[in-house]
């Protein structure tokens, strides 16, 4: 499966049903496609034989993982949360953008309409 085939999901709230939703939709649509990532199954038990590798990315991940660069990124959301971790709310905003800090220029970003980001 190549890099392509990879979309990944990370917002503060309802990252993990939106997931579980898209892949629901794509194999409706005739796609082969399986969720996991932050939700069970783990990436790794997902991306053979698919044609799309819907991941749910938590904030924790994205600050281990300096490499992933999904082709697809969707940042559904961003509210306050995980702050005794992160210490405030715009360094927790800042690590959610660690889903783009690997993608290439001509790969997507996807967030809601009104919602300031900067990549």
């Amino acid at each position: 499966m190549s890099r392509e085939s990879v979309v990944g999901v990370t917002g503060t709230a309802s990252k993990g049903s939106t997931t579980v939703l898209i892949a629901e939709l794509l194999r409706a649509s005739g796609l082969n496609a399986r969720e996991g990532g932050d939700i069970d199954p783990p990436l790794l038990d997902i991306i053979d034989g698919v044609n799309v590798a819907m991941v749910e990315l938590s904030t924790f991940q994205l600050a281990r993982v300096m490499t992933f660069g999904p082709r697809v990124a969707g940042i559904i959301s961003l509210a306050s949360d995980h702050l005794d971790r992160c210490g405030s709310v715009e360094v927790y905003h800042v690590a959610k953008l660690d889903t783009t800090r690997a993608q290439h220029s001509s790969d997507d970003l996807i967030v809601p309409a009104g919602l300031n980001v900067k990549t």
